[in-house]
């Protein structure tokens, strides 16, 4: 499972720090919650949306990064929440 950053309103793929893409093949991956969430916050990102993609690339599913309830101080230490758990 891979997770990717993208912009809810625009619908682009954070690619790198400042950089899009639309296309989903060209976004940066993230291994887990953590350090997608710290990511964003990181680089002050609002309105996006975390990606869930399979390993074999079918269909997605987004969560809004809001929705997650982590705190800055939980994200910035790379600590997952465990009261939301995803299940695909």
């Amino acid at each position: 499972m891979k997770m990717l950053l993208r912009n809810m309103p625009t619908g682009f793929y954070v690619e790198s720090a400042g950089g899009w893409t639309s296309r989903r093949e060209g976004a940066l991956v993230f291994e887990s919650l953590g350090p997608a969430v710290r990511f964003a916050r990181e680089q002050g990102l609002s309105k996006m949306q975390l990606v869930f993609v399979s390993d074999r690339a079918e269909p997605l599913v987004g969560v809004p990064v809001e929705s997650l309830g982590l705190t800055n101080r939980r994200a910035s230490a790379g600590v997952e929440d465990d009261r939301h758990q995803i299940v695909l």
